[in-house]
């Protein structure tokens, strides 16, 4: 064999064993292919869109953006034959989900967001701990704070906003899942139902982007509004009757799922939280369509004009019930509502040998109104909210 077809030879062999090296090393480094997870707020549902968008060294993105859906009800994802190059990514979800606290799907679309680690072994989850910490992850990130440390610092500080502190020591936001049992995933599903409450999309999005804003560059919520409409809306949850339409939720589904029982969260927000209690969540403004509003709860509106029209308004929150009892207590006089103007209220009779009537808002009405004048008498207004089989509260009026 000539000189030159000798050193082709060895080349070919070097060439060889320098690609078997490579291989070795990418086998022993990169992450398994194929994504995998769930996204909860509740469960998101089949369709909701996911973004994972890979993040370098530096945790700047690497333009390496993958793309799929929410494949079934129970809120799973999974991108198949997917390599990330790098162990960090965001994620991003957009869509409807299965409300838990009143116990059916939205009326709108919400976005979560997260920061993770991709470890190939381990699914990872979009949920709302994810969404609250990220932004204060990513500032911890450029204070020269490592990955790990900046997460459980993130995570540890978003928990404190709900009076949380953990007896042991939690997993990563993104690898816990409310299907399972264990104290993380309790948690978890507490602050979903803390942060849900009694609130359309758009307030649980804005309350969401408030609280991000606030906690992001000292890790503490100094907006005590904010914490005292969370343990407004707490006051009123029903923690049994929330791990109940979850676990209905998924026998329909025909998923195996175990969901913790959050009550003692639930309950220790409402008797201990760090905020004070606001105001109802549900709202009687001073003035409705028609005129002043009846219903105003300002303790200085109880005198009224015999004959003059006003307006019964109330905003009751979302899946919540409310009924109105209205009564004279003394005088000759009785009431009469505008028939074609009327707002989303249902009305009984009046009783004729009581002279009272029950109002109830119609539940999902995004405007409870309607118009009533009064003749001369005293009557006694009655406030039945949520499912109170006794008035929450009452006002007296007096119409001359």
């Amino acid at each position: 064999m000539n000189r030159n077809v000798l050193s082709f030879v060895s080349f070919l062999c070097l060439l060889v064993f320098l690609t078997a090296c490579s291989k070795d090393h990418l086998e022993e480094t990169a992450p398994d292919k194929g994504l995998v997870g769930f996204a909860q707020k509740g469960p998101f549902i089949n369709g909701a869109s996911i973004l994972v968008s890979e993040l370098d060294d530096f945790y700047a993105p690497t333009g390496r953006v993958f793309s799929t859906q929410v494949f079934d009800n129970s809120g799973a994802f999974q991108l198949d034959g997917v390599e990330l190059d790098h162990q960090l990514a965001t994620l991003r979800v957009d869509g409807f989900y299965f409300n838990e606290v009143c116990g059916g799907r939205s009326d709108a679309q919400i976005t979560l967001h997260g920061i993770v680690d991709h470890r190939g072994e381990n699914p990872f989850h979009i949920n709302v701990l994810t969404h609250l910490e990220k932004a204060r992850v990513e500032y911890l990130l450029s204070q020269d704070i490592k990955f790990t440390p900046a997460k459980e610092q993130a995570q540890a500080e978003v928990l404190a906003v709900f009076g949380i502190t953990p007896a042991n020591p939690l997993p990563p936001s993104d690898q816990l899942n409310f299907t399972q049992n264990g104290e993380g995933n309790a948690i978890l599903l507490a602050v979903s139902a803390l942060l849900q409450g009694y609130r359309s999309e758009a307030e649980l999005s804005e309350l969401m982007a408030r609280i991000i804003a606030d906690i992001r560059t000292d890790g503490v919520l100094n907006d005590i509004s904010i914490g005292s409409s969370l343990r407004d809306h707490s006051f009123f949850l029903d923690a049994a009757e929330i791990r109940n339409n979850l676990i209905d939720y998924f026998a329909e589904l025909n998923v195996s799922a175990t969901v913790p029982d959050i009550s003692s969260y639930i309950s220790a927000f409402v008797s201990g939280g760090p905020y004070p209690f606001n105001q109802s969540i549900f709202e009687y403004p001073a003035e409705g369509k028609f005129n002043l509003n009846i219903l105003d709860t300002d303790p200085t509106t109880t005198t009224f004009t015999a004959g003059e029209w006003y307006s019964l308004a109330a905003t009751p929150p979302l899946c919540n019930q409310l009924r109105i009892n209205l009564r004279r207590i003394s005088g000759g006089g009785s009431w009469g509502r505008d028939l074609l103007r009327n707002f989303n209220w249902l009305a009984d009779q009046i009783d004729p040998n009581t002279i009272q009537q029950n109002f109830t808002a119609v539940i999902g009405g995004e405007c409870h109104d309607l118009r009533i004048r009064f003749t001369a008498g005293t009557y006694l207004i009655q406030y039945f909210e949520k499912e109170n089989l006794a008035a929450v509260r009452t006002k007296t009026i007096t119409v001359n």
